[in-house]
């Protein structure tokens, strides 16, 4: 996965990511579910989050084979 754009504003995250698999053959399940990971990721490491992520929107672009998800933050769900 390439990563397009990611950006933080408040209380909302959003990445925009390029996949290498073909995700037309792919389940919006497993595609949400791998860019949740993702992202749950990016803000840990870039912004030091480690509670949980709500999906607010999810977009995906077969044309150039991308995903679009938009996030807010979770209440104080602290992983231990």
């Amino acid at each position: 996965m390439k990563v397009l754009r990611f950006e933080y504003e408040n209380n909302r995250f959003e990445l925009h990511a390029m996949f290498i698999d073909d995700i037309s053959s792919m389940k919006d399940n497993d595609i949400q579910r791998d860019m949740l990971k993702k992202s749950e990721k990016i803000v840990e490491v870039a912004l030091g989050f480690e509670g949980y992520l709500k999906v607010e929107s999810f977009s995906t672009y077969e044309e150039n084979n991308s995903v679009y998800c938009s996030y807010t933050f979770g209440k104080d769900n602290k992983k231990t």
